[in-house]
Formats: structure tokens, sequence, C-alpha cells
């Protein structure tokens, strides 16, 4: 009888989890936040940067994104192709005068803080990312760092 129960028990587990499984992403070198078994993509869009002697900022048309998720601790799929996933960096927008940016340096010294991610291999190519510490109400961007660094930004809104 315990056998059986155990059996019972085992099969029960393999089906929770294969309920679970998420789907691969439809885009390579693209973010996708996860909504339970569900994806939906981040917004792509390129940074424009605006510097003078006093600060440099990166900005984004709009006030907001358009991929918006309810979580504090959100999660990414991403299939690596050219953006190497360990490059992503996490940081915070402000809105100003109808669009967001970040403040990258203030005179010489540089003021932005980029947000701790985990990268969590998943398979060939294929990484979770998650966030290390919650996040309150507003928008963020994902880019690449380094070597990779371009303007490419993937953003999102925490509501």
């Amino acid at each position: 009888m315990r056998v059986a129960h155990l059996a019972f028990c085992i099969v029960l587990l393999a089906a929770v989890v294969k309920s679970q499984e998420l789907p691969n992403p439809p885009k390579k070198d693209t973010p996708y936040l996860i909504h339970a078994t569900n994806l939906l993509e981040t917004e792509t869009n390129q940074a424009t940067e605006a510097s003078d002697k006093k600060a440099q900022i990166y900005w984004v048309p709009g006030a907001a994104s358009s991929a918006r998720t309810p979580l504090g601790f959100p999660e990414f799929l991403f299939a690596q192709d050219q953006v190497d996933a360990r490059s992503l960096r996490l940081y915070a927008f402000e809105r100003v005068d109808g669009r967001r940016e970040v403040l990258v340096r203030k005179k010489k010294k540089i003021v932005v803080q980029a947000y701790y991610v985990d990268v969590i291999p998943q398979g060939e190519g294929l990484f979770k990312l998650r966030v290390d510490s919650s996040l309150t109400p507003g928008e963020y961007c994902l880019t690449p760092d380094g070597e990779q660094g371009s303007n490419t930004v993937y953003c999102f809104a925490v509501i």
C-alpha cells in the first residue's frame, strides 16, 4: 500500500513539474518576462546618449513601457545568440519630460547602480534571469554591458 501511495505521489509531482515547463522564447537575444507559464516580450528600444560637462544620461522615448509586470521579483527567460546573458545589467529609469532616462555620470562621478541579477542556465543557450532584490513600481531596463555594450535596452515596468 505504501509503495502504491509513493508511486502515485511521484507521478503527481512529475505531472505538476511538467505543467510548469516554459515555452522556448520566440526570439533570441530578447528577454521575456515570465508570467506563470506565459512569456511576455520586453520592449526593445535604442537608448540615446546625452552628455555634457555636468552629466551623462541615456534616455528612451515614452513615459512608460508596454511590457508590464505586477511582480516585484521579476524573472526573465533569455535565449542567447549574439548577446551573452551574463552581460545583461538591470537599471531603473526616472520619468523626465515624457521620457525614461537613467543618469550615469554626474560631473566625473559614476552615479548609476545596477541591480544584481542571477543568471541560471536552463539548457543549451537558454537562461533564466532572476532579480535578486525587490523592485518598487516604476520603469526598468536590461542592457548589455562591457564589450557587448550597445545602446540596446529591453524595457519593462513594474506596476
